[in-house]
């Protein structure tokens, strides 16, 4: 899994923020009632490309660090601030 183009890039991080936030919901959801298939093909469609479970886990947790999403527990939301 290369990220360079996409995650691991700060322009196309800057660039596609809102994209990003925009696959996530805007109030505090469970992530069991979360459609991961769905938050995966949106993600593939943006060019981040993850080929397991795995990978597309590692991908979820770098989005939280980054800021882009908000977690409580089992709870995620979209962080409506801009991180860029």
């Amino acid at each position: 899994m290369s990220l360079a183009g996409t995650l691991g890039n700060e322009n196309w991080l800057k660039t596609n923020e809102a994209n990003i936030k925009a696959i996530f919901p805007l109030q505090w959801t469970e992530i069991k009632n979360l459609n991961g298939l769905k938050l995966g093909c949106d993600l593939k469609n943006l060019g981040v490309d993850w080929s397991s479970e795995k990978e597309f886990e590692m991908i979820m947790v770098f989005i939280e660090k980054l800021g882009f999403i908000m977690r409580d527990g089992q709870a995620i939301k979209r962080n409506p601030d801009c991180i860029f």
